[in-house]
């Protein structure tokens, strides 16, 4: 489907909402709040801290910055808006926080006069551009790349910058047929139909998947994708580091995709999956252009409904673990937001059915809905909740979890060994032991009071060789503090087990104390549960933020300590 009935309806005065209803969540234990509202056709919107972002509005060309809920000018730019055309995609460096300059890229067709819809048949250019922040405004303009706008309509838009820090970026297909669009009488590659692939200064990597190492400046050599007929929507599996995207059917087959190096979607031989196409051969039928490779979309459907921004949610979702990982997708036509689970390999969705082929299908997978008059854009912020750009409600939306979600990770971190319990023959009485905790998480964990300790740590001996000697009394003491003790993130607990021997001088125990004899073995191991909370991460306890590459504060949820006992 094109969303070229989309342009013309939001030209349309009756468009403006003055009153509708909330949008409905699926899920009742979410929540829905308004981040901000009287907006006017956004697009696209950036993050740029917590409660801090930039949003763009199609037809007036304004950048804001909405801080804390309030919107400030940042940028006023001279743009066609004629149908799909107009301010249509942003991206941030991947250094913004630190770097100086602070650069924001902008995708947008430009105007040589103010805002304007009287070009409608002038050929213009869509021009991907760089700025830089200085805390107010958008300035020095760089022009890093025009991309042809022939038509009003499919001039794709969406920006972002991947994991590998180069930024990426769809042209959509523009109505034109060259060999980008898999038309093999033609040799002229025009930037059309395409998710192209830059450096961060707008020049062609030397690794991009269809350089062909001549060192000559080729179109293609900035060609991430082909075969891409329009697309709103950009996102990478932060797991994994990969692209995925939408793209728009004609009268038939929308598509998410998992975007690999150079990857031919198809267009315009084909669009959903080959086999509904009986008379296409992808060994034939496309361009043949050394480092393409055609693949099925990851999901279609056959009733388009024109997908348009998706997003991950990542580990510091709010949503809540059920959601971690999941793949979410806007739509415009329906103004509904989809909720797909990732397989265990991440290559694809979990789902064995992989086309929607009526309406009812595609509501299985349904998580939001009354978004009216479409879904521009999904983001998840940097508080883990997933914001929802409402194109024609002309509002932004946060769904979240009750509160914000914490990661609960404890870990031991330090450890003393036991020194071997000498009895004389009477056993001593309240030997301590020393371990170390770490919290790893970012929540305060708080330890009410004694049998929460006892409860949180668990402690099991085992009994070796001949021994016939019960497990001591263990009494579990902080080293300092007093309940309720209050375990900062990042912060130490230090912890004495008070052994209490009994009955063991009849046993058979070494008779000097550097004689080999083990006799018991004591296992610890630390259960949230006992705290009132659940693990943040569970299955990766062993180094509760590796996949997150910080390794620091990294240990055992449980660790084994040996027990020697000896006759002094």
């Amino acid at each position: 489907m094109s969303l070229r009935a989309l342009s013309v309806a939001l030209l349309v005065s009756c468009l403006a909402v003055a009153a509708h209803a909330v949008p409905a969540l699926e899920d009742n234990d979410l929540e829905l709040e308004l981040v901000i509202g009287d907006l006017d056709l956004p697009t696209a919107m950036a993050f740029i801290g917590p409660n801090d972002f930039f949003v763009l509005e199609k037809n007036d060309g304004q950048v804001y910055r909405v801080l804390n809920g309030a919107k400030t000018i940042a940028l006023d730019l001279h743009v066609n808006y004629c149908e799909e055309r107009g301010l249509l995609g942003i991206a941030v460096h991947p250094d913004f926080a630190t770097a100086n300059p602070k650069y924001v890229y902008l995708y947008y067709t430009e105007s040589a006069v103010a805002d304007d819809q009287e070009g409608c048949a002038a050929t213009v250019v869509n021009n991907l551009d760089r700025f830089e922040w200085n805390g107010m405004n958008l300035v020095n303009r760089a022009n890093l790349a025009e991309f042809p706008s022939f038509v009003t309509y499919h001039n794709g838009g969406p920006l972002g910058f991947g994991m590998d820090g180069k930024l990426y970026g769809v042209t959509g297909d523009n109505e034109e047929d060259g060999p980008a669009q898999n038309n093999e009488l033609s040799s002229t590659f025009d930037d059309t139909g395409v998710i192209f692939r830059l450096n961060d200064d707008g020049t062609s990597p030397t690794d991009g998947p269809f350089d062909d190492d001549d060192d000559g400046l080729d179109p293609e050599d900035a060609y991430f994708a082909i075969g891409i007929r329009n697309s709103f929507g950009l996102t990478w599996d932060p797991n994994t580091g990969v692209l995925w995207d939408t793209e728009n059917g004609a009268n038939i087959y929308d598509e998410i995709n998992r975007v690999a190096p150079g990857f031919n979607s198809g267009w315009r031989d084909v669009m959903g999956p080959a086999s509904e196409t009986p008379a296409f051969d992808p060994d034939t039928d496309l361009t043949d252009l050394a480092g393409a490779e055609y693949a099925d979309p990851a999901y279609s459907i056959q009733v388009p409904v024109a997908p348009t921004g998706l997003a991950f949610a990542s580990m510091s979702t709010t949503l809540g673990e059920v959601y971690e990982g999941d793949l979410f997708v806007g739509d415009y036509e329906r103004g509904q937001v989809y909720d797909f689970d990732v397989n265990a390999m991440r290559d694809g969705l979990a789902t064995t059915d992989k086309i929607a082929n009526s309406p009812g299908e595609l509501d299985d997978f349904l998580f939001a809905s009354g978004f009216t008059n479409g879904i521009a854009d999904l983001e998840e912020g940097p508080d883990g909740g997933l914001y929802v750009v409402g194109l024609g409600l002309g509002e932004i939306w946060r769904i979240s979890g009750s509160g914000a979600q914490q990661m609960h990770d404890l870990a031991f971190t330090g450890l003393k060994p036991p020194k071997k319990v000498a009895f004389t023959p009477n056993p001593p009485v309240a030997k301590a032991l020393k371990l170390s905790l770490q919290n790893v998480g970012t929540a305060v964990e708080t330890i009410v009071n004694q049998a929460a300790l006892d409860s949180m740590l668990g402690i099991n001996f085992i009994r070796l060789g001949n021994q016939t000697c019960p497990a001591p009394a263990v009494n579990r003491v902080l080293s300092k503090g007093t309940f309720p003790y209050a375990w900062e993130p990042g912060k130490k607990l230090s912890i004495g087990l008070e052994l209490t021997w009994n009955n063991c001088f009849n046993d058979p125990l070494a008779t000097t104390k550097t004689e080999d004899h083990d006799d018991f073995t004591l296992d610890a191991s630390v259960d949230l549960s006992a705290l009132g909370e659940t693990d943040g991460d569970a299955g990766n306890d062993a180094c509760p933020r590796a996949a997150t590459g910080d390794d620091k504060g990294c240990g055992k949820m449980s660790t084994p300590f040996r027990i020697d006992l000896y006759l002094k």
